[in-house]
């Protein structure tokens, strides 16, 4: 894992240990599945590309669920 996709596992685990009660669970596991995707890296070119988009894909749904950004988003539709 490249220090750069360290960092952003800190800062992900850090994000979710703030998340308070208003945050649907939904939110925390889908968090919880895009860090576990960044940790499972194999460490090929092409396991690197899989788990970035599988942690891309659990970020955008996590980000769905927390109130303040679900609220844009309807905004927008």
């Amino acid at each position: 894992m490249k220090a750069c996709q360290k960092e952003t596992v800190v800062l992900l685990r850090e994000a979710r240990s703030m998340m308070r009660n208003d945050v649907d669970a939904r939110a925390i596991a889908c968090l919880d599945k895009a860090i576990e995707a960044l940790e499972s890296e194999d460490g090929t070119a092409e396991g690197r590309a899989s788990s970035r988009r599988a942690a891309l894909y659990w970020l955008g749904k996590a980000l769905r669920w927390i109130p303040a950004l679900k609220i844009l988003f309807e905004d927008f539709m």
